[in-house]
């Protein structure tokens, strides 16, 4: 079959020329634009999504000085971990739900302390969380809940785009994000008050350096993103395809314009392509719905995703049967992985920061889920191919391990 790279949307060697040449001014326009989409009083735009969350929780903590913790949810992207530590804060772990993925309200709730400043609630794989539960209980105990849009920018939940739910939220334009561009990162806040102190922060970094490198390797991406090429473009390792990042932003600066140029692009596509990987998503689900020992993320009632990826986890065994079937899938030029290999609390960075209680949805989530692609150029016959390969590995599997018992079948 075709190459399938998890790409949420296209981006062309055209859209690039245009970003570049035309770049003058981008920065304001887009955080204008971002801000008036999510009906924010002001957004930033900064190098990175990690850079926004730094910026944000600095910004916050010289309001309250007095509190330095920060609730996140055991299994997401690490760099949402590093981002609380370079911020200078502890991060307070608390497990998610495994039907979900997301951070559970409930363990939130009975995290919460005199000492927490903020609650970071990341929309995994674009499947927005229970804000609702969320906004109740930072209100409640007076701690500013922070958004992390960046897998589910057009999200909805309740009818209400993400990103409108919380005191502050941001978004990361990375080129597998559903707001693609090259790296870059906005942040917004839909509070007056809150305006100033992130203000002052931002007006304290540096403007974008000069980024003739930058620029030709996002040629590189762009052209290297098409199916085709895909293959060629994960056995070059100066891209780093697939590989897992939980470092810092060695330079967080303010957002380059040309990089601006590509997100305005990028947000004027963002609803056209939101809506064809919720079709691509329903097909995958119908795919794999007679699998046995998969499944798929649960979608509450209230929500309206984006699928970044299709998520899913493996019911019937570990991390070994998973990572079998991810090699099998690649080997097939299918762009399946493994999202993430520790949960947060296990990365040295913040273990001695972090709660160390129990979180077993963290863990099983690290164990057994499989995220497939929702590449824009897929059909229907890619999908179900997927789910057919899918099948007749977990069932190979099965029949592997019950002959090693010595069972019969």
């Amino acid at each position: 079959m075709k190459p399938m790279p998890a790409v949420p949307m296209p981006l062309s060697p055209g859209d690039l020329w245009r970003a570049c040449t035309r770049s003058a001014g981008a920065r304001q326009r887009l955080e204008e634009q971002i801000a008036e989409y999510h009906g924010a009083a002001a957004a930033f735009g900064v190098s990175t999504g990690r850079t926004a969350l730094w910026l944000c929780l600095r910004a916050l903590r010289k309001l309250r000085p007095d509190r330095d913790l920060v609730v996140l949810p055991a299994y997401t992207c690490p760099t949402v971990g590093r981002s609380v530590i370079e911020a200078g804060l502890r991060g307070l772990c608390v497990d998610i739900s495994l039907d979900t993925f997301n951070i559970d309200p409930a363990e939130v709730e009975g995290a919460i302390n005199d000492r927490v400043l903020a609650v970071v609630a990341p929309h995994m794989f674009g499947l927005p969380c229970d804000l609702e539960a969320l906004s109740r209980t930072c209100q409640t105990h007076g701690v500013y809940l922070i958004e992390d849009c960046a897998q589910c920018v057009g999200g909805r939940w309740a009818g209400q785009l993400v990103g409108t739910y919380g005191d502050a939220a941001f978004l990361s334009m990375g080129r597998s994000k559903n707001l693609r561009g090259y790296e870059g990162g906005v942040l917004w806040t839909k509070h007056d008050d809150l305006v100033g102190p992130i203000r002052e922060e931002f007006e304290a970094l540096p403007e974008a350096r000069s980024g003739a490198k930058h620029k030709l390797k996002q040629a590189a991406i762009t052209i290297l993103s098409q199916p085709h090429l895909w293959a060629m473009a994960r056995r070059m390792p100066g891209l780093k395809v697939g590989a897992e990042d939980q470092s810092f932003d060695p330079h967080p600066s303010k957002l380059a314009d040309w990089q601006a140029g590509l997100g305005l692009i990028s947000l004027s596509r963002l609803e056209e392509y939101n809506e064809r990987r919720c079709q691509l998503a329903q097909r995958m689900r119908e795919a794999l719905a007679e699998v046995d020992g998969i499944e798929p993320q649960s979608v509450p009632r209230e929500a309206e995703a984006t699928y970044l990826r299709f998520a899913t986890r493996l019911t019937k065994g570990e991390a070994e049967r998973r990572d079998a079937l991810v090699a099998r899938l690649q080997g097939q030029n299918i762009d399946a992985r493994a999202f993430y290999t520790r949960a947060i609390p296990d990365y040295t960075w913040l273990a001695t920061h972090a709660s160390q209680d129990a979180h077993p949805g963290g863990v099983a989530a690290v164990n057994t889920n499989l995220v497939l692609p929702l590449c824009h150029r897929a059909n229907e016959t890619a999908i179900f191919t997927v789910g057919g390969i899918v099948g007749t590995e977990l069932m190979k599997h099965r029949k592997s391990k019950h002959g090693a018992n010595g069972r019969t079948h």
